[in-house]
């Protein structure tokens, strides 16, 4: 597996065959330092740079290579907060509020 950058989604920019998988916490935490994020919500965003990953200087990922590898990270449904009918920012997100999984496309 070759990490090659965190994304905020699991939607694949490129034609191909991927392979998804749920990780723990403990099991990527050691994977980001280092590693060019593009997540633009702001509470994810400053846990995963706490830990060392580095904002991308462009909002744009090239897509993943064959081969290659992203550290996807999503909030956990239901952590978003109802208001008058609207789900309001989520803010201080711990480890516990996201869904870690590695993106890899094989194809």
């Amino acid at each position: 597996m070759r990490l090659v950058a965190i994304l905020s989604s699991v939607v694949a920019t490129e034609d191909g065959v991927y392979k998804v998988r749920t990780k723990r916490f403990e099991e990527v935490k050691p994977l980001v330092h280092g590693l060019t994020h593009y997540v633009g919500h702001v509470s994810t965003r400053e846990l995963l740079e706490r830990l060392g990953a580095v904002r991308s200087s462009s909002p744009f990922f090239r897509g993943l290579r064959v081969g290659e590898s992203a550290l996807v990270v999503t909030l956990k449904r239901n952590t978003s907060r109802e208001v008058k009918g609207f789900t309001t920012g989520v803010f201080g997100v711990k480890p516990e509020d996201l869904r870690f999984r590695i993106l890899t496309r094989v194809e």
